[in-house]
């Protein structure tokens, strides 16, 4: 390693063509500088090249898989937020796509898978390519020799295919397959609300005028074991079945087919009413023996006691007030509304109207209460006030702190307080000198109205220079005559 670098330093130094006058300082600084850079790009160790990256792009193996070749039943169909292509139709391309590359590979041709299945998806195949109808698929699945259903577990695919059935192809091939079901197929299937969907294309048949449908539909009612539990609402066939008796736009193929249900429908109602009439006329059957072993009727096949003896528009008409709970207030025929009228209780003779008493309802409100409270307090406060008031005289001459200081002994030989309303030394004292002082009002010319009650000294006057003298001078009153007659001089009697 050394030596490599001292080789390199001295080729360096000392380069091809050059001898050693001119490898100075200045004969390197005149050197042009292309000469030296390109010197230095040949001697210059090489630097490694970055990794190139392969731009990577999507390879779609097939094309565009249209609305019309989807099966519509696989996961990918019914799951649309996944974004992928129907399992069905891609299965169907990549076995197109084995048979073209078996078809090269036999050639000797050689192409790339995406060109090949590209070439295979655009060169259309020979003849017609069949399109699998998954509804046709499922349906093929669970029909026997007979062309109709016999196994019971294929009852919930057929109920999930009738409520799936959109088309007019689909409808008028269940509409075959239905009638040529096993009978106990078809039980089951009037016990699982069949007559809903069929009530629903019927609606749809008669509204859109296509009588060869109406026709199909009626055929297959017929070939139904319809129950009075399964005409019972939400079901309304029967109204429904009733009104095309008199649909003269369809014509006598679909008016006498109907006319047949509503006979077969009215008898199978009358005969579960006679059979409900028999059982309660007869009172409850007696229980079975405990060995004996009886097969029960089907819950489809029981009568039920809540029907009546219907007549010919009950069982359309009434489906209304069934589901309302409302019941016909009037009998249907004459001979039962004479029964009820001769039952009915005369109303009585109107009397005078009766007025209602007026009647006044108190409240106490809770606001009342508190200011109630509030004047009680103060009516307490105001008595507490007017107690203090008269017992300030009688404990105005004691001292508290002196008081506070004395001992129980000393406060016990003091004298007792006055009692109530007497007065006590010092206010009889602070009467005393009030009475010394001489009354403003005695030596007026009404004199003093207080009269013996005034607390100041009525005193006449001495005489003075004018003349006056004792003689003449106001003498103090002595009754209560002046304080009468001042009165009445304030009132301007006088």
């Amino acid at each position: 390693m050394v030596l490599l670098l001292i080789a390199f330093l001295s080729a360096w130094a000392h380069p091809a063509g050059s001898t050693a006058s001119s490898s100075s300082g200045d004969d390197d600084e005149k050197q042009p500088l292309a000469k030296r850079a390109s010197w230095a790009s040949q001697h210059a160790l090489p630097q490694p090249a970055a990794p190139r990256a392969e731009a990577r792009t999507r390879v779609n193996r097939f094309p565009k898989i249209p609305r019309s070749e989807r099966c519509g039943s696989c996961e990918n169909c019914l799951n649309p937020q996944r974004k992928k292509a129907c399992i069905v139709a891609r299965q169907r391309m990549e076995h197109r796509l084995k048979s073209q590359q078996g078809t090269l590979a036999r050639s000797g041709t050689t192409k790339k898978p995406t060109v090949i299945a590209a070439s295979a998806m655009s060169i259309p195949a020979k003849g017609p390519v069949p399109t699998v109808d998954p509804f046709t698929r499922c349906l093929t699945g669970i029909l026997s020799s007979s062309g109709g259903v016999m196994q019971d577990h294929h009852l919930a695919l057929l109920l999930q295919l009738v409520k799936r059935a959109k088309t007019k192809p689909h409808r008028t091939a269940l509409l075959v397959v239905l009638q040529l079901s096993s009978p106990n197929i078809l039980r089951q299937a009037v016990a699982a609300k069949l007559l809903l969907e069929l009530q629903l294309w019927l609606s749809e048949f008669i509204a859109e005028g296509r009588q060869a449908l109406v026709q199909k539909t009626l055929a297959c009612l017929h070939k139904l074991p319809v129950t009075l539990a399964a005409l019972q609402p939400p079901c309304e066939l029967g109204k429904i079945v009733g009104r095309l008796r008199k649909h003269e736009s369809f014509g006598s193929p679909v008016i006498e087919p109907a006319k047949r249900l509503v006979v077969r429908w009215k008898a199978m109602v009358e005969q579960s009413a006679k059979s409900a009439s028999t059982t309660a006329s007869m009172g409850a059957p007696a229980p079975p023996a405990a060995n004996a072993s009886v097969a029960a009727p089907p819950l489809e096949t029981q009568p039920s006691a809540s029907l009546s003896v219907t007549e010919d528009g009950d069982l359309f008409k009434g489906t209304d007030k069934q589901r309302t709970g409302v019941k016909d207030g009037v009998a249907l025929s004459k001979k039962e509304r004479a029964v009820a009228a001769a039952r009915r209780v005369p109303s009585p003779e109107p009397q005078p109207r009766k007025e209602k008493k007026k009647k006044v309802t108190w409240q106490d409100e809770e606001a009342m209460v508190g200011v109630r409270w509030f004047r009680k307090e103060d009516q307490e406060r105001l008595a507490l006030e007017q107690r203090l008031a008269q017992m300030l005289p009688t404990i105005a001459w004691m001292n508290p702190a002196e008081n506070d200081a004395m001992s129980e002994a000393e406060l016990a030989s003091m004298p007792a307080p006055p009692a109530r309303g007497e007065d006590s030394i010092e206010a009889t004292e602070a009467a005393a000198r009030r009475q010394q002082r001489p009354c403003r009002y005695f030596n007026t010319p009404q004199g003093c109205y207080m009269g013996d009650r005034c607390n100041f000294a009525h005193s006449t006057v001495p005489s003075s220079e004018h003349g006056r003298n004792s003689s003449n001078s106001k003498r103090p009153a002595e009754d209560n005559k002046a304080w009468h007659h001042q009165a009445s001089f304030k009132r301007g009697r006088i």
